[in-house]
């Protein structure tokens, strides 16, 4: 194996030599070496804490970099955002590496209608448009070398932002591994540690569609366990707006979700082949919902709408019957739904094999038994002990 003197062009710089030292090898650290702790800082109050490591995570197509690029122009400006948790402050500089959109052509008209601050906006990548994604944790080492000239130019970091972050890791590694998982995720934990800023990892959800963000994250579950916030995005099927708020915070109360519409923007005026408008993010609205309940109302409206899709209106309309009264025959459900006998019977019949109701006797059907638990809640949905 070929030895590499510290000094030699082809040895590691000081920051991965500090990288690799400091996080991949396990010593004892002593209290003092143990850095102090700082009091919490925000770039956005309840959302996105600065000196940490957050995460947001959506579908794919929904808007998750229209809300950064939204976040980038008030932090880049200074400008504040009440609403939203944004003090007015000082313009703090982002360095964003996105690594799906063309820099030139899609990111930099989106950043202009979106009102960031151009002198204080940075990019992170391989080619002057961004050709090639930078590969992390390899690549740490010249991130930080650059975050660090920007601190002696003057600029005090507010963000750093990576979009999507699994199109940044190595080739042939297994992002389902946990251990891998770890490997590539700490070193962000110290960017954010190190220059006290804002880190956004932003990520794919998965298939699941599950009642729970936890159980939406894609590729590993690791990265929603490491981060100190985590947001989650989902698009409101009825409007298109998009609702964003944390599913997990360490450093607080969970916050209502926030609505955000996305809107057409002029950038330039009209050609035969662009009609010259952008999008750009609008805040709406502060919800009285957390995304994980608006997840949970979603995924229970997303179930009625499968019983529906799966029985049809008919027997969906039977078992709301047979539901409201303690015992019903066919020939009760064929005079309130207006339907014949055999219908009323067959529908019946088949609710009953698939245990949505009960049978008592022939001819003879009501509602389910009610669990101990359900038993013991009220009707206006509190408990009778």
């Amino acid at each position: 194996m070929e030895n590499i003197s510290p000094n030699s062009p082809n040895s590691p710089s000081p920051n991965e030599r500090e990288t690799s030292e400091n996080i991949f090898t396990p010593r004892i650290y002593s209290w003092q070496e143990v850095p102090t702790p700082k009091p919490m800082r925000w770039i956005a109050k309840g959302s996105l804490p600065r000196g940490q490591l957050s995460c947001l995570v959506g579908d794919e197509g929904i808007g998750k970099s229209t809300f950064w690029l939204w976040l980038a122009s008030l932090i880049t400006t200074g400008e504040s955002c009440e609403e939203y948790g944004i003090r007015k402050k000082k313009p703090l500089t982002v360095v964003a590496a996105p690594t799906e959109e063309d820099w030139a052509d899609i990111l930099k008209p989106r950043l202009e209608v979106a009102g960031v601050d151009k002198n204080y906006f940075k990019f992170f990548g391989i080619g002057s448009d961004g050709e090639a994604p930078p590969t992390f944790p390899a690549h740490i080492g010249q991130l930080e070398d650059g975050l660090n000239k920007l601190q002696d130019e003057g600029h005090e970091i507010g963000l750093v932002v990576v979009d999507p972050w699994q199109a940044t890791l190595p080739l042939g590694g297994q992002i389902k591994d946990t251990a891998f998982a770890r490997h590539v995720i700490i070193p962000w934990k110290r960017i954010a540690q190190t220059f006290n800023t804002a880190v956004l990892l932003v990520n794919h959800a998965n298939r699941n569609n599950s009642a729970s963000a936890r159980d939406n994250h894609g590729g590993t579950i690791v990265l929603r366990q490491t981060a100190r916030a985590s947001l989650y995005a989902i698009r409101d099927d009825e409007d298109g707006t998009l609702l964003i708020g944390p599913d997990k915070s360490n450093n607080g109360p969970m916050i209502p979700a926030s609505r955000f519409a996305i809107e057409p923007a002029r950038w330039h005026e009209p050609t035969a082949d662009d009609d010259g408008m952008r999008p750009r993010l609008k805040l709406l609205n502060q919800e009285d919902r957390t995304i994980n309940e608006i997840l949970e109302d979603k995924a229970e409206e997303n179930k009625q709408a499968n019983r529906l899709s799966r029985f049809g209106q008919t027997k969906q309309n039977v078992l709301d019957y047979v539901n409201k009264h303690e015992e019903t025959t066919p020939k009760d459900v064929a005079e309130a739904l207006g339907i014949d006998n055999k219908t009323a019977s067959k529908h019946l019949n088949e609710l009953a094999r698939s245990s949505l109701i009960d049978q008592l006797e022939r001819g003879m059907f009501s509602p389910l038994p009610l669990s101990q638990d359900e038993s013991e809640i009220g009707e206006n949905g509190e408990n009778n002990n």
